[in-house]
């Protein structure tokens, strides 16, 4: 099978290690981490095809520059004509996606981190065109990214709920709150709350 060098394009740091996190060791090692003002530059720099052949995007850099993110989707929609369709891209978005036609829905494939690392992971399995049992897949220990719940609990909180508050809105205990929460910022590596979601 051949192998694909991986692009990942972000400017979020937690990103970046979440996606490496579910990598296999080969995968990391073969991929590069642009930011969004980057790849138009590496893109003509490296002539498109040496680039990479797989692509993740986080769409959310892009939410208050519409051009810059249009820009893009015409790069990678040529640079995979170019490759003759051999080009993946997998745009992760958060909250919303909107791409300009419905056409550009056959070019990429789409994910919401919001669900969690497993429906992240399973896509990324897929468009590396790995089958989960031939991959070694990364213990949930090492794993970086943070889980839907996880998510969840970190979002509640830092929108200024208290435990018990988060606790009934998600139909958990407010001691699993209180796990989630610390396995969160764990994987995050903060101590506090503060400036997670931006506060």
């Amino acid at each position: 099978m051949e192998k694909l060098n991986i692009v990942v394009v972000t400017n979020n740091r937690y990103f970046s290690q979440g996606i490496m996190s579910i990598l296999t060791q080969d995968e990391q090692e073969r991929c590069t981490v642009w930011t969004p003002v980057q790849v138009g530059v590496n893109i003509n720099k490296h002539k498109g095809a040496d680039a990479g052949r797989c692509w993740i995007v986080d769409v959310d850099n892009y939410f208050n520059n519409t051009l810059l993110f249009l820009d893009l989707l015409t790069a990678l929609v040529d640079l995979k004509t170019t490759l003759n369709r051999r080009l993946r891209v997998l745009l992760c978005y958060n909250k919303y996606i909107c791409l300009p036609s419905r056409d550009c829905y056959a070019s990429f494939s789409v994910v919401n981190t919001a669900r969690g690392i497993k429906s992240v992971e399973h896509k990324v399995r897929s468009l590396s065109g790995h089958d989960r049992k031939d991959v070694e897949v990364t213990k949930s220990r090492n794993k970086t990214a943070l889980t839907r719940q996880e998510y969840l609990v970190l979002n509640a909180l830092s929108q200024g709920l208290n435990v018990s508050q988060v606790a009934e809105r998600y139909h958990i205990t407010p001691k699993r709150v209180s796990h989630h929460k610390c396995n969160g910022l764990a994987k995050m590596k903060k101590k506090r709350l503060y400036g997670v979601y931006g506060e």
